[in-house]
């Protein structure tokens, strides 16, 4: 049986002689369905809008959620990898004061020398990591005062120039007139070229190493250029991780890979930046852009 739906409206007129009653009908059925119809598709949007505002909010959160889990990552690497850094001197440290009891004085001095040396490595490497701990912690500080750059680089010439000229290499330095007082942390530059000419030196078997300073009007470049074994393509986006080693057996022991980290710290709170480039005829030279006025 086919049932019609109706809208029903009812008048009722009282009188003393009659009662008047009065009966509108209006036929609903397709109201009825265009109500169904716009229901169905108002629960179909609300349904899509929540699938997509469920999806957005997911992409949303993994997204805020990424950089934190690549934190927590780095940090668990980091640990691991300072972990087994410090593990190697303290082990070498244990093994000279144990031959150190029964050996000769001739021995005792060298046992006891390896221990020293070891100790001294193990405390630069404590430095190095307090400092990254500093840069991530967001407490490394600067201070900043108005300096002349050419003194600072004839600072670090004269640090480096017997130990580059007993190693056989030539040492130049190339520093350009007219350069203005910049405002700068002078000690944690002085730190920056440090850490690039040491890394320079330890690299670098013949040749030269050139210090290079020069001034582009806005930023203060400072670059260190060596004749050395390079930096591969590869590499030179990661030469600058924590404990990155060109050196993969890990035979030299002078380095733990935190030095160019430590220089990207520093370039990077002076708000400049560091990168690597080939020196021409084979090497590599790194240089870094700071502004002259630090804001």
């Amino acid at each position: 049986m086919d049932h019609t739906w109706f809208y029903a409206s009812i008048a009722q007129i009282n009188n003393d002689n009659a009662d008047l009653t009065v009966t509108i009908l209006y036929p609903i059925t397709q109201n009825m369905q265009e109500i169904f119809q716009t229901i169905l598709l108002i629960a179909f949007i609300t349904i899509c809008g929540d699938i997509v505002l469920c999806t957005v909010a997911s992409l949303s959160i993994r997204k805020l959620l990424q950089p934190i889990s690549e934190s927590y990552r780095k940090q668990n690497d980091f640990i691991a990898v300072a972990s087994h850094e410090l593990k190697t001197p303290l082990a070498i440290i244990l093994s000279s004061l144990s031959a150190m009891t029964r050996s000769n004085e001739s021995e005792f001095y060298h046992h006891q020398s390896i221990a020293r040396d070891e100790c001294k490595r193990m405390s630069a490497l404590m430095e190095d990591m307090l400092c990254l701990a500093q840069a991530d912690q967001n407490v490394l500080t600067l201070s900043l005062s108005e300096e002349h750059v050419e003194d600072i680089i004839i600072d670090c010439y004269n640090h480096f120039e017997r130990l580059v000229y007993e190693k056989g290499l030539k040492f130049h330095v190339h520093i350009t007139d007219g350069i203005p007082l910049c405002s700068l942390d002078r000690n944690k530059i002085m730190q920056l070229l440090i850490i690039l000419l040491d890394n320079a030196l330890s690299y670098t078997k013949q040749g030269s190493i050139t210090l290079s300073c020069d001034y582009d009007g806005r930023y203060l470049l400072l670059s260190v250029a060596d004749t050395g074994i390079g930096i591969p393509d590869s590499n030179k986006k990661i030469v600058f991780d924590r404990f990155y080693s060109s050196d993969k057996s890990h035979t030299s022991r002078r380095h733990q890979g935190l030095g160019l980290s430590i220089a990207k710290e520093i370039t990077d709170i002076h708000k400049g930046t560091i990168s690597i480039s080939d020196t021409p005829g084979g090497g590599a030279t790194i240089t870094v852009a700071l502004p002259q006025r630090y804001r």
